[in-house]
């Protein structure tokens, strides 16, 4: 299972990870449309990393920006789901 941070309080999950939900813990829903919205979610993760929660971080470390994003497309679904 990988993380991309981990403290002794808090536990960040990424994509393609699918944990099974862990309370308490917060998803970073918004847009992560790359290269077009504001990067937000690793900002947020720092000022939350004290606490003693996990939170769901769905954008992805690695994305083709050139993927279709239908979703017919296999790797579009996924991270949508």
């Amino acid at each position: 299972m990988s993380t991309l941070l981990s403290t002794p309080k808090c536990t960040i999950y990424k994509p393609p990870v699918s944990p099974q939900i862990i309370t308490p813990s917060i998803f970073l829903a918004g847009s992560i449309e790359q290269n077009a919205a504001e990067r937000w979610q690793a900002d947020l993760t720092l000022k939350l990393s004290d606490l003693p929660i996990v939170i769901f971080n769905p954008r992805r470390d690695k994305w083709d920006g050139d993927l279709k994003q239908d979703i017919s497309n296999p790797d579009f679904k996924e991270q949508v789901d």
